[in-house]
Formats: structure tokens, C-alpha cells, sequence
């Protein structure tokens, strides 16, 4: 019989098997739909056929699972766990203006990252590495390649705000907390139980955002994105503690909107002057300066929500 947080004071190894079997369950539920996708489509490089395979691998495979975690491997409520509760308007201002702060940081790793280039004993590897880079970049360019305005808005829903809502949930929701406990010598004590009063070890908490970051970045299995990814997943990790879940989302979503309005080559681009003019700056040399000035404004912002989120919890 399942119920409320049946696993949570069992052993970090018995927890990390109930986890990879509900990713095993969740792998096994998506395998039917992508086949029948696949098999029944007229075409399944098809953009349609694109954007139904990734809401398929979102709900079995990153909503499911983080649901399912919360239910059993916490005995606080899931919307306590997976920080879901009332979003602090602040809190979302901020949250946006901190990934938008951050903009020039991330454009700049990924500008180094790109540039990566391994040793000749691993070009097999490289290769490797840049056929996976190839072909998440035409599918995304596929899927993106229609100029109306109703394909525009399917795409945004699909590749921002459920990719966002989806993503947060696995990895800022459960993963972030799950990853706390287990680095937690002596475990969680009674207080640390309850998400509302996240983090308390700053040790153990710095450590498990960059290592849920670390893993968010290396399972899209983009090489030349890793580290602007990174820092991405870090930032949402910070924004996740100090504002909830919803705050981390509203910025994933608003980070992967920016990002599909201004892909290069798009057909909306060429009528829509103010795209055309973020497409000309982000691709054009990074300023250093503007890239410390913004970074040390969006750690300010992060601070301030700290800040805000201490206060809440002593009131």
C-alpha cells in the first residue's frame, strides 16, 4: 500500500533506487506514444510529430516522476516539498530580472564554451559531441521554422512554458531537495523537514544547487551549451530557495521565450524590428564590463530575495 513519504527515512541508496525506477516507469510510459508517433505519422521529422514527442518526454519523464518522488520519499505535503506555494509578486520580478541580468554572463560561456575544441587523440569524441549538438539544433530550428503567429504561440507554450514548468519541477522541486538531504551528514533535523524553511546548511545547499545544476545541464546532452547551462541551472537553483518553485519557473519560461524569439533565421524575425535588433546583439562581441556590472546586479537581486525569504520565515 503507497503512502506519504513511505521512503523518507530509509537509506540515500534505497531512495536513489525508488528514484530510478520512477524514471524507469516514467521511460517505459513514454516508449508507446513516441513509437506510435513514429510509426503512424506521414512524416515524422514533421514539426507537429516534434512538438508532441516533447510533451510526451515531459510529462512521463520530468512531471511524473518529481510528482510521484514527493509522494513517497517525503512526508511533508508535495506542494510543501516541491516549493509550490503562494509566489510573492516581488519575488517573480525579480526572478525575471535576474535571468535577464544574467543574459550577458550566459552568452559569454557560451561563446567560450562553443570555441571548445578537445585534443586530437578524443576527435572521435568531438565529433560525437557536435553530431548531438547538430541535431538538437535542427530539431529546434524545425519546429521554429513557420512565420505565424498561432505556430509562434504553440511554440512558446510547448518549449518555454511547459518545458519550464516540467524541468523546474524535477530538478529545482525535488532533485534540489532530494540532493540536500543526502549531503546532510546526520540528515535532515525536524525544521529542515519543511521546504518553507529551506535552506538551513548553507554547506550542503550551495553544494547540491551547483550539483543539480551540473546535472540539468548534462542531460540535455548539449556539449557546447554546458556551461551557459550550468550557470542557468545554478541561477534557478538560488531563485527556487529564495522565491518557490513558481519564481524559478516564470524565469525558465521567460529565459526559453527570449531564447525562441530571438533564434537566428526565423521567418518572424525578418518583420519584427525589435527581434532583429536582440538577434544583432547577442551575436556581436560581449562586453566584459556590461557582463560584471549585470552579473553583480543579478547576485544584488538574488540577495535581496534572500533577504526577503529570511525575513519570512523569523515572522
Amino acid at each position: 500500500m503507497i503512502r506519504q513519504g513511505m521512503y523518507e527515512h530509509r537509506s540515500r541508496r534505497c531512495q536513489a533506487g525508488v528514484l530510478l525506477l520512477l524514471f524507469g516507469v516514467g521511460f517505459c510510459l513514454c516508449l508507446f506514444p513516441l513509437t506510435a508517433l513514429q510509426l503512424l505519422a506521414p512524416d515524422p521529422s514533421l514539426p507537429a510529430v516534434a512538438r508532441a514527442s516533447v510533451v510526451v518526454q515531459d510529462v512521463c519523464l520530468f512531471i511524473l516522476p518529481p510528482a510521484l518522488g514527493a509522494l513517497l520519499l517525503f512526508e511533508a505535503p508535495a506542494r510543501e516539498v516541491l516549493s509550490l506555494g503562494r509566489p510573492r509578486v516581488a519575488a517573480l520580478v525579480c526572478a525575471v530580472a535576474v535571468m535577464g541580468l544574467l543574459n550577458p554572463l550566459i552568452d559569454l560561456t557560451g561563446q567560450w564554451n562553443t570555441a571548445l575544441e578537445l585534443p586530437a587523440r578524443l576527435q572521435g569524441l568531438e565529433l560525437w559531441m557536435r553530431q548531438m549538438e547538430e541535431s538538437a539544433n535542427l530539431m529546434i530550428e524545425n519546429m521554429l521554422h513557420d512565420g505565424r503567429l498561432s505556430i509562434l504561440l504553440l511554440n512558446i507554450l510547448v518549449i518555454a512554458v511547459l518545458a519550464g514548468v516540467s524541468e523546474e519541477l524535477l530538478f529545482r522541486g525535488l532533485l534540489l531537495k532530494l540532493f540536500y538531504r543526502w549531503l546532510s551528514k546526520k540528515g535532515l533535523g525536524e525544521k529542515e523537514k519543511s521546504a518553507a524553511a529551506f535552506p538551513q546548511n548553507r554547506q550542503h545547499f550551495h553544494a547540491a544547487v551547483w550539483l543539480t545544476a551540473l546535472l540539468f545541464s548534462a542531460i540535455h546532452l548539449q556539449f557546447y551549451g554546458f556551461l551557459p547551462r550550468l550557470l542557468l541551472g545554478a541561477a534557478l537553483g538560488y531563485i527556487c530557495a529564495y522565491g518557490g518553485l513558481w519564481a524559478a519557473i516564470l524565469a525558465h519560461s521567460a529565459n526559453n521565450t527570449l531564447a525562441i524569439l530571438a533564434y537566428p533565421g526565423q521567418p518572424y524575425n525578418e518583420g519584427w524590428q525589435w527581434v532583429s535588433a536582440l538577434n544583432e546583439t547577442g551575436s556581436g562581441e560581449i562586453s566584459l564590463p556590461v557582463v560584471i556590472v549585470c552579473s553583480a546586479l543579478a547576485v544584488g537581486l538574488l540577495r535581496l530575495m534572500q533577504r526577503a525569504h529570511n525575513k519570512g520565515l523569523r515572522q
